[in-house]
């Protein structure tokens, strides 16, 4: 059974999972292309509206099956197909009407030299270890978080609800995400915040016992941690990445948060789940989680302690104008004191009467 779910969630997500990065990237182009002021990362509110509906219509479907004799997982991978079939029909319609005349010649002319410079860059290699960071803890909460719910007698209302309320605090918060963005800011800042809220709520499943007491943390923390994270990621590379290459960078991200971070977040959380249970794998991934914000915070100070320093010193370009002009100051006073002097010196003659 292990095996075959592996192989229905390896092919079906080898076709969702590139999907959205070309989303990503037809969604830019039709902003760029647009007149009107389009908030980039606002799409995501429809990723929450669309993981409350497929819930929903999983769950019907579900209670469908099990009257054919099949079991509920292929009612599932049915109606996930069904999806991505949508997907890939709406997706042609993206790029539609989109014109890129000089697309090919950028991508030839500096594609390797911009991929290289990005990719280099330290901050940008911080960002991605963040994504990663974050697609671990975020497969922790999808693969151990709803069997912890069964562990405290929560009833399949509760988990309809739970995801029902993360789903409308994912939307609000993406409706508004570039105001929390400039409110913390810029998208580095906030990307810090999504990864401390993730610490902040392992550390209350770990106390938690009443099951619903999870609808408010729903409400209020599933849209700061999760439904935010999705949507500043693609921010943060819409601005830092050059336009030829932002289908790759959305690519690489997208395999780090659904792929690779997936993958070690379940094998890493299964052995702690079996090991010592669900709440002291909450609390491991609370100090995974607050430790990596400390790294990030420590960053963000350094680096401003750095341009501080910077702008304490002065520049050499700076140094060097100042001296021209205290030279060129000096000059003139010399020059004015020695014409004083000659005039001093100098003798009166009369003006010729002839």
């Amino acid at each position: 059974m292990s095996i075959v779910m592996a192989n229905l969630g390896f092919l079906a997500f080898s076709f969702s999972g590139t999907i959205s990065s070309y989303i990503d990237g037809g969604v830019i182009w039709k902003i760029k292309m647009s007149t009107k002021k389009i908030d980039f990362g606002r799409q995501y509110m429809f990723l929450n509206i669309g993981f409350a509906c497929g819930a929903l219509i999983s769950a019907e479907v579900m209670n469908i099956f099990p009257k054919v004799d099949l079991s509920c997982y292929f009612a599932v991978f049915c109606v996930n197909v069904v999806i991505i079939i949508a997907s890939c029909i709406s997706s042609q319609y993206l790029y539609k009407n989109t014109k890129l005349p000089s697309q090919n010649e950028v991508r030839s002319d500096s594609f390797q030299k911009d991929l290289f410079k990005t990719l280099s860059t330290f901050e940008v290699d911080l960002f991605l270890a963040t994504t990663f960071v974050n697609g671990l803890l975020y497969s922790i909460y999808l693969g151990y978080f709803f069997l912890f719910m069964k562990e405290i007698k929560s009833t399949n209302l509760l988990v309809g609800l739970t995801v029902a309320f993360g789903s409308t605090s994912g939307m609000i918060v993406n409706f508004f995400n570039e105001l929390v963005i400039k409110l913390f800011r810029g998208t580095f800042n906030t990307m810090v915040l999504c990864t401390f809220l993730w610490s902040v709520r392992y550390f209350i499943f770990y106390f938690l016992k009443n099951p619903w007491l999870i609808i408010p943390l729903q409400l209020t923390l599933h849209g700061l941690s999760v439904s935010l994270f999705l949507s500043v990621k693609s921010v943060y590379l819409k601005k830092k990445a050059p336009n030829s290459i932002h289908n790759t960078m959305f690519g690489i991200v997208q395999c780090l948060y659904s792929g690779v971070s997936m993958i070690v977040g379940s094998l890493i959380g299964g052995q702690l789940y079996f090991a010592y249970g669900a709440r002291l794998t909450f609390l491991y991934s609370c100090f995974f989680a607050l430790g990596w914000t400390s790294f990030l915070c420590g960053y963000i100070i350094a680096i401003k302690l750095w341009k501080i320093n910077v702008g304490k010193k002065p520049n050499s370009t700076c140094m060097l104008n100042t001296a021209i002009n205290i030279g060129a100051q000096e000059d003139l006073t010399v020059l004015s004191k020695s014409t004083a002097e000659m005039h001093l010196n100098r003798k009166f003659i009369p003006p010729s009467l002839s």
